[in-house]
């Protein structure tokens, strides 16, 4: 094995920072217990390492890498082998090398530090939007709500008035249990329709509400199903209101084979 070679692989500081496989991680083990010079590289990665979690950054005293070379040349004999009783040290560009690859690492830190700042940044604000969409979505909601209670607190004012008259017409045979209701206040001149039970038209027809004035008919509009509770024109002195089924947009005149409800206003 060329040894200077594979610690110069960086193969080392990737086991040391467990980002190898399960089969490079038994190559690198098997290695270190054949070879004294790659345990020591192993510890003195580990050291670095450990160095540089503690104080966030390394910086070197001068003289460092002197020191390094001398000590390993006073080790070394004449001859260039190590002594047998001497442990190993890496060579003095290992070191560097180390602190160049740990150099290297803080500044990949740092970088998903800021990437990941970033991300957090942009969640917040995509967060933010979508509360604001929500309470948006909420007001509209509340707002809605708001309008019906209005308007059913008109309808509930407009029932209970003394001065209201309710006309309830009933089924003819062509709609025994059809039902629609009149509210008739004089004093205040206004008229209100409500729906309470009337069956579906055929899709080309529509009903039309009428007052007997007189003993004539007079138009006071068509109307849909969805209308429920609305305003309808105002009749002075009406006899009777009656509703019929019509073709769409109504008639000038009752078709009085379709009449669906009526009734007389009495008093």
């Amino acid at each position: 094995m060329n040894i200077p070679a594979y610690i110069e692989s960086g193969i080392l500081e990737l086991y040391v920072l467990d980002l190898l496989s399960d089969t490079e991680r038994q190559e690198v083990e098997d290695s270190a217990l054949q070879h004294t010079e790659i345990r020591q590289e192993i510890r003195t990665i580990e050291d670095a390492m450990r160095v540089y979690a503690q104080s966030g950054a390394i910086s070197p005293p001068a003289g460092l890498k002197a020191n390094i070379l001398k000590r390993a040349s006073e080790r070394l004999p004449a001859s260039g082998q190590p002594k047998t009783d001497a442990q190993p040290i890496p060579g003095g560009a290992g070191i560097w090398r180390v602190l160049t690859f740990v150099g290297f690492l803080g500044a990949m830190l740092g970088l998903l530090y800021a990437f990941s700042t970033m991300r957090d940044r942009d969640t917040i604000s995509e967060d933010l939007t979508n509360s604001r969409n929500e309470f948006a979505t909420l007001k509209a909601s509340c707002d809605d709500t708001r309008s019906e209670n209005e308007r059913l607190l008109n309808q509930l004012n407009i029932v209970r008035n003394a001065d209201t008259k309710a006309i309830r017409m009933e089924g003819t045979d062509n709609a025994p249990d059809a039902i629609a209701t009149i509210y008739y206040d004089a004093n205040a001149r206004k008229t209100y329709l409500d729906i309470n039970n009337l069956p579906a038209p055929p899709a080309d027809r529509q009903y039309q509400l009428w007052a007997i004035v007189g003993g004539t008919p007079v138009d006071m509009g068509v109307f849909n199903l969805t209308d429920q509770f609305k305003e309808v024109d105002f009749i002075e002195a009406p006899q009777a209101f009656a509703v019929t089924l019509e073709t769409m947009g109504g008639n000038p005149t009752p078709n009085l084979e379709a009449l669906t409800v009526i009734k007389n206003v009495e008093g």
